[in-house]
């Protein structure tokens, strides 16, 4: 576990074990419950939105706008 900081907020992102990042959703829309990230040294890069049973949500259905795409790692 590591602490990220989104929106000036401190979050808490998880390791799985193919070495994704995941943090839940504070916004929920579109159907997510998780943000999955890559990391990339001190920061998180995003990757896929996901439902709240882990599955990825298709790129196409949702619009994914700029407000954390990257996340320090504090």
């Amino acid at each position: 576990m590591v602490k990220a900081n989104y929106k000036g907020k401190p979050i808490n992102v998880y390791e799985d074990s193919n070495g994704l990042w995941w943090a839940k959703d504070l916004q929920g829309d579109g159907g997510s419950a998780f943000k999955v990230f890559k990391r990339s040294g001190k920061e998180l890069n995003w990757y896929r939105d996901a439902d709240p049973y882990g599955n990825f949500i298709p790129l196409d259905s949702k619009h994914k706008g700029p407000v954390g795409l990257k996340l320090k790692i504090q």
